[in-house]
Formats: structure tokens, sequence, C-alpha cells
């Protein structure tokens, strides 16, 4: 793959990449503006969401790849299948890591401020409240339609559109910054995939998957299974909620998961974190044997 001369630098692919993803924003808020009096229409929201993801988030990585590398599929790392070995492993962390995952939600939805950071807070948490709200207007009340509907935006196409731009992209642009340790990398992108919701009482769990699918990434070479991993947390989220208003299971329960009630050690919680960096350090050995049949082959 040859880059562009012009943009060999990783500084300039950054400004090249948030240069596009401002411009598209823009025009995406301005549309959101002109059409506000759909914005409590639910199947309007989810258009914008689609308009969102296909149209700032992909179409910025595409043309950012495009500028700088001349192609799309090698680049973004678009042209590597996940294996189901992956898959699975993936499936098995997201699983093993719940109860831990619950407790850093809760921790983070508790944080406190000093009294000198008074309004800073009230401005977060409104923030949070607002954001809340509207997961809630999204969720609340689906039939099964709908509730696929959700799956397929929320969860594919959110998983495709934001890790196309976040890893693909970003990700891609560091990592063959080959001064830049690989390690410093996936950590700086997955912070700014976490400050870009702009959501500082989910931060820090926000932050844990973008460096755990920063490093899905970099393992798996290949865009598909971030996204997988990705889809899987979102769609479960609407699938678990539509399951509690049907009484099939109870939502709040699967939320305190890992969470003390009555101020004990979080024990299980711990059991969780321990468990889920050990099946991160299996899936990093399970995908680097993948690629080494792989290149054996070849």
């Amino acid at each position: 793959m040859k880059e562009n001369r012009f943009t060999r630098h990783l500084s300039v692919k950054i400004v090249i990449a948030f240069g596009i993803l401002s411009i598209a924003l823009t025009i995406f808020s301005s549309l959101v503006y002109l059409l506000g009096a759909y914005q409590d229409d639910k199947y309007m929201t989810l258009l914008f969401g689609v308009i969102q993801n296909l149209f700032v988030f992909a179409l910025s990585a595409v043309l950012m790849a495009k500028i700088c590398y001349k192609e799309v599929a090698q680049p973004l790392k678009l042209n590597v299948a996940p294996t189901w070995k992956g898959i699975g492993m993936v499936v098995l962390l997201y699983l093993a890591s719940l109860p831990a995952l619950n407790w850093l939600v809760d921790w983070n939805m508790h944080i406190t401020f000093p009294e000198s950071m008074h309004d800073l807070y009230t401005t977060l948490k409104k923030i949070e409240d607002m954001a809340q709200e509207q997961t809630k207007f999204m969720l609340k009340g689906n039939d099964f339609f709908t509730m696929v509907l959700m799956v397929l935006m929320v969860g594919v196409l959110t998983g495709f559109g934001e890790e196309i731009f976040f890893r693909g992209a970003l990700l891609g642009a560091f990592e063959r910054k080959r001064s830049i340790n690989i390690h410093v990398s996936v950590w700086t992108v997955g912070i700014l995939f976490s400050a870009f919701h702009f959501q500082f009482f989910g931060f820090f769990p926000r932050c844990y998957l973008g460096i755990l699918l920063g490093y899905l990434f970099v393992w798996s070479r290949s865009l598909w299974l971030p996204v997988v991993c990705h889809a899987l947390n979102n769609s479960l989220v609407v699938i678990t909620y539509y399951l509690s208003e049907q009484k099939i299971v109870n939502a709040d329960a699967i939320d305190k998961i890992g969470i003390p009630q009555n101020g004990e050690f979080p024990i299980l919680a711990l059991t969780s974190a321990v468990a889920t960096v050990a099946l991160i350090y299996a899936t990093f050995k399970v995908l680097k044997s993948e690629h080494k049949a792989v290149g054996s082959k070849e």
C-alpha cells in the first residue's frame, strides 16, 4: 500500500480525519436543526442515526483513507474477515466482564466533585441526564419490529460507523507510526473515543470498551472483530430492555450483577475483573496463533 507523500505524517492524517469529520458533523447538525420538529419521532431519530453513522463516521473514514492511501479496504482493514474462534472469544470475554463492568458503570455514575467544582458537576450531570432520557425514549415501549430496527441501527450500524472511524481510520493511522508504542496508540484512541461521546459519568466504562476494541483491531488485523464486539455490546442493551418490558428477564437485576447492595466488598466484580484480564490474554494468544497459521499457509 503506497501512501500519499503529502500525508505521511501522523499529525496530517489526524487533521484530515477530524477535519472531514467536523465538516460532516456540521452538515449533519444543520440537518437535525432544520428537522428539529421530528426529533420526538422515534423512527425519525433512527433515521438520524443511520445518516450519522453512514454520512458522518463511515464516509469520513473512507474519504480519509482515499486521500491518505489512495485505497479504502486494506488501510481500514475491511479486507480481513473475523474467525469464528475470535468471535467466540469476544462473546466469552463480554459475559465474563459483565459484573466488573457493572461495578465500573456504577462507580463512574456516583463520582462526586469538590464544592469548588459544583457548577461543572451540575453541567456534566445535565448532559448525562439528557443522554439517559434520550436512551430511555428510544428503548421504551418498542414492539418486536421496532426492537429489531433498534438492534440494526444502534447495534450493528453504530458499531460499524464508530469502528470504521475510530479504529479503522484513526487507530490505523497511529498503528502505522512505528515510532509510537502500540499500547500508547490503542489507549490514546480509546480515550479519544470515550471523550468524543461527551458523557463524563459514562467515561470510564466507555474508555475500557474503546481500549478493548483497539486491541481487538490490532491483534486480529481486521476491523470486523471490533465491529462484532461493539455491535454485541450495544445490541444486548436493546434486546435486554425489550425482554424486560415483556417480563421475560429483569434488566435491573442484570445491571446490578457485581454491584454490592449493602456496602460489602465487591468480590464478584473483582473475580470478574481477574477473569476478564485472563480472557483478554487468551484472546491475544488465539488471534496470534491464527495469524501464524495463516502465515504458514501463505
